[in-house]
């Protein structure tokens, strides 16, 4: 258990955004002062601080050209403007609300400097940004009327000009649909490879959460499946995927990426839903645990209010059940600190598993009223938010309770009378039922894997690709991926996590993570193994996880290929029937951070054919244990060759399954055949080149 407190406490540390010294610069009447910082050594900063405000207008760069229009004030930013009204106003009756449209206006003053980009999460509901009199981006449809005005969360990332030392922005805001409009989340300024950096951070940890949070749900419902009078297993597993839902909501907003045209009205109803049904389904599970702690008139109080609240939120429009939020998040804090008394109260009764329970749920609930408090500007330093990754520690913990109720399992076991074999038969039967239901939950982890690979890479008259991807269960640890970059080079990727199963699989989400973050950049593919691998060794080290992979340019226009490989095996290309073999020596991606990449570089003209693969394809065994082996997959790839590459593909399969007799493959296969379409002319052609 120390060492998931030790997790916790570095979870913590790691997720506040802390700057020691002076406070960072902030907004006054409508001017932020940044001469002074350093963007290089003080990091991004917040645009935070008091913007002009133009209460029911919607102004355009023109309006200022000859005489600027007055404010009607200055408002906070993040923060929401319903409660706004100008000072002179009489009373505060004539405050703005909720629904409405208005523009902000900030003058930036920076230092000589660069490569600046500015980050927007969400402005609500809808913006237009206009910076230096140029519209650079928006989302949804701004307008005075309803009936034009649409709704979108989009965050997105802007480049600003490089070496400008004024910077004016102008954000027009409409709001007729959420309970609470204006710009509430911190616009944030600093250098782009910083942002981008932030970006890949956040994104990582979205995903790998949601992937484990996910996982573990569908594992803990099987469970309930086996046994459904556990019912602490199925309200754990209900917990788990709403929040999984709420990490690719919130943060970096992965979900919004994937799909821009989400409805809105929809992502505000699921985002209220996770919180007001999540937190009663935790305490559902807290009291299926320990019955005898929880007394029945605050417990029935707090399901019914969640109850009442998540119908509110999928009968009534948002702008009618967000203003129950504050109410909800009240009553959330008064749970958490009467579910804290309760597991004192299993303690000193000395319930089984109580104490190894306590230091789970004790972190969470921790992280639960940080995330209260920090909602609603109660804590000075800006922690983020802690309660998904309070609940993947909770998750943590329950492993010691589970290990000691299974220890008394087994001495039960040890105890059967002369019916013992009768008890294990049945017992048998509920396990493979069990067992059944987890091979259909794995199969639904399978299709949201598949579903990060590549489905349609664009028109690509030169070139025909064929790729088959075959797990050795329902769900592996290959992955690959097929871009067309702008400059018209194709790359492929193509990668394959160490282990098996889940673990391998799993592993597949911060790959991903990783790798899309970066396979647009314009750079040689030993630098993009050098960027990959650094960053994978800075985030996953401590997770003991490697990966080969092979990343191969092709360059149409320059007949070439320029590739580089992490410990993958030595791949095929096919030039005029001759094969040659694809290898560079270099380490696998998170053995070493700072391991420079070796480049290889060939020849690639018409007929050619490359193909690519994992070493499933070789380390498979017949009935004497004997190995397909390398030699003969490069002698089968060389007598196939004027196949075309989806039969290609087929005969090589056919051939390993027909050696090993048609038994189970042992281990993924991953294969990608790539032929280079034969015209009528060969312009430099040089069959001889030497093997790079």
């Amino acid at each position: 258990m120390k060492y998931t407190v030790v997790l916790a406490f570095t979870l913590l540390i790691i997720s506040c955004e802390v700057r020691p010294g002076l406070p960072p610069p902030r907004a006054v009447n409508g001017v932020l002062d940044l001469r002074a910082w350093d963007f290089s050594d003080d990091g991004n900063i917040k645009l935070d601080g008091k913007w002009e405000f133009y209460r029911s207008q919607l102004l355009t760069p023109t309006d200022f050209e000859r005489t600027a229009p007055k404010p009607t004030g200055f408002i906070a930013v993040p923060d929401n403007w319903n409660s706004f009204s100008p000072s002179n106003a009489p009373s505060a009756d004539q405050s703005m609300g909720a629904e409405g449209y208005a523009t902000y206006r900030l003058e930036i003053l920076l230092p000589e400097s660069d490569d600046l980009s500015l980050q927007i999460i969400s402005v609500s509901s809808a913006y237009k940004l206009f910076i230096n009199a140029e519209y650079l981006a928006g989302a949804g449809v701004v307008s005075q009327y309803r009936s034009a005005y649409r709704a979108q969360k989009l965050p997105q990332t802007i480049q600003l000009e490089s070496e400008i030392t004024r910077v004016t922005i102008l954000i027009q805001v409409a709001n007729f649909v959420d309970p609470y409009g204006g710009i509430w989340h911190s616009i944030v300024l600093g250098k782009q490879r910083q942002i981008a950096a932030m970006q890949r951070n956040n994104l990582a940890s979205d995903l790998f959460l949601c992937g484990s949070l996910l996982i573990m749900g569908l594992y803990h419902l099987g469970l309930f499946q086996f046994r459904p009078k556990e019912r602490a297993t199925l309200y754990l597993g209900l917990v788990c995927p709403l929040v999984a839902l709420r990490s690719l909501m919130t943060g970096e907003g992965y979900l919004f990426q994937l799909l821009p045209e989400f409805s809105y009205d929809w992502a505000v109803r699921l985002e209220y839903l996770s919180f007001y049904a999540g937190g009663p389904l935790f305490i559902m599970y807290l009291r299926a645990l320990f019955p005898g702690d929880f007394l029945k008139l605050p417990y029935y109080s707090y399901i019914a209010a969640g109850a009442a609240l998540s119908l509110l939120t999928l009968l009534t429009p948002p702008h009618i059940f967000g203003h129950s939020l504050r109410y909800m998040q009240v009553i959330t804090l008064a749970a958490c600190v009467y579910a804290i008394f309760s597991i004192i109260h299993a303690i000193i009764r000395r319930r089984s598993g109580a104490i190894s329970f306590s230091i789970g749920i004790l972190i969470f609930a921790a992280t639960i009223i940080n995330d209260l408090l920090n909602n609603q500007s109660f804590v000075y330093f800006q922690t983020g938010s802690l309660a998904p990754f309070g609940l993947f520690v909770f998750l943590f913990s329950q492993a010691y309770l589970l290990s000691t109720r299974f220890a008394r399992a087994f001495t039960q076991v040890e105890d059967l009378t002369a019916n013992l074999e009768k008890k294990v038969e049945v017992r048998t039967r509920q396990l493979s039922s069990a067992l059944q239901t987890i091979q259909d939950d794995i199969r639904l982890a399978r299709a949201i894997q598949t579903s990060t690979l590549p489905r349609d890479v664009g028109p690509l008259e030169q070139l025909e690709i064929h790729s088959r991807y075959i797990p050795m269960t329902e769900i592996g640890g290959d992955y690959y991926d097929i871009r067309k970059l702008e400059n018209g080079i194709v790359r492929v990727f193509l990668a394959d996590a160490t282990g098996h199963g889940v673990q391998a699989a799993l592993m597949t989400m911060p790959i991903h993570a990783e790798y899309i973050s970066i396979r647009d950049f314009l750079l040689s593919p030993d630098q993009i193994l050098t960027i990959l691998n650094n960053q994978y060794c800075e985030r996953y080290s401590r997770m003991n996880s490697f990966f080969t992979c092979i990343i191969l340019d092709i360059d149409l226009s320059q007949n070439r290929i320029l590739y580089s490989a992490a410990g993958h095996p030595e791949q095929i290309i096919i030039q005029s029937k001759i094969l040659h073999k694809l290898y560079v020596k270099n380490r696998m991606i998170g053995l070493k951070k700072g391991h420079h990449f070796n480049l290889g570089e060939r020849p690639f003209f018409p007929g050619d054919r490359i193909f690519l693969f994992t070493d499933g394809i070789f380390e498979e065994f017949d009935s004497n244990n004997e190995e397909f082996g390398e030699t003969r997959l490069y002698s089968l790839a060389q007598a196939e060759l004027h196949r075309t590459p989806e039969d290609f593909c087929r005969t090589i399969l056919d051939a390993v399954y027909e050696f090993t007799s048609g038994k189970s493959i042992t281990d993924d296969i991953t294969m990608i055949a790539i032929e280079r379409k034969a015209t009528s002319e060969n312009h430099g052609r040089d069959d001889q080149s030497s093997i790079v």
